[in-house]
């Protein structure tokens, strides 16, 4: 296991624990600027996965997510949207991978989300694809009003940067 402790910058330790025989791998730490750090761990198989956010050194469990195969890893989620918790899930009635925002779907079901760039006041950047050749990029509101923002291809960006002014989207 690589993560077991945070340490502040005066070097103390403090010991970050949850049921590693259950769940034996760490798949992600993320801490963002005015939030808790939140960290995904999963099971061997990798059909069960849990997000925790870190709260005082305790751990307080904010999203499950169980399939019976397989849960792909899903690069820049789970995250915070301002308040809100987002996750992206595959949902097996609409055979989807979608962007859910406090559990509640947010992404169209025609649309499988390959990844999360990053986010600005209430927009969202990520990576989908609506027929399995094309990568494109789309921006989607947490009213769920979505614009796509590049056309065909393989497209990517890599970091999401807001201003008072401005937004920007760095394409990779």
């Amino acid at each position: 296991v690589l993560f077991r402790s945070l340490i502040d910058l005066a070097g103390t330790k403090s010991k970050v624990d949850w049921d590693r025989s259950a769940f034996e791998y760490l798949v992600s730490v993320s801490w963002q600027k005015d939030h808790n750090a939140l960290i995904t761990v999963a099971n061997r198989t990798q059909t069960n996965f849990q997000t925790f956010e870190l709260i005082n050194n305790s751990l307080e469990i904010k999203a499950k997510h169980e399939d019976a195969k397989f849960i792909d890893v899903i690069p820049g989620q789970p995250r915070f949207i301002n308040d809100d918790l987002l996750t992206v899930v595959d949902d097996s009635q609409s055979d989807t991978r979608l962007i859910q925002l406090n559990s509640q779907p947010l992404s169209p079901n025609h649309l499988q989300v390959l990844g999360v760039f990053g986010s600005a006041k209430d927009q969202i950047f990520f990576s989908g694809t609506s027929n399995a050749i094309d990568r494109d990029i789309y921006q989607i509101s947490k009213s769920g009003k979505l614009r796509q923002l590049t056309n065909g291809g393989v497209n990517s960006a890599s970091n999401v940067v807001s201003t008072d002014e401005a937004t920007y989207l760095v394409l990779a």
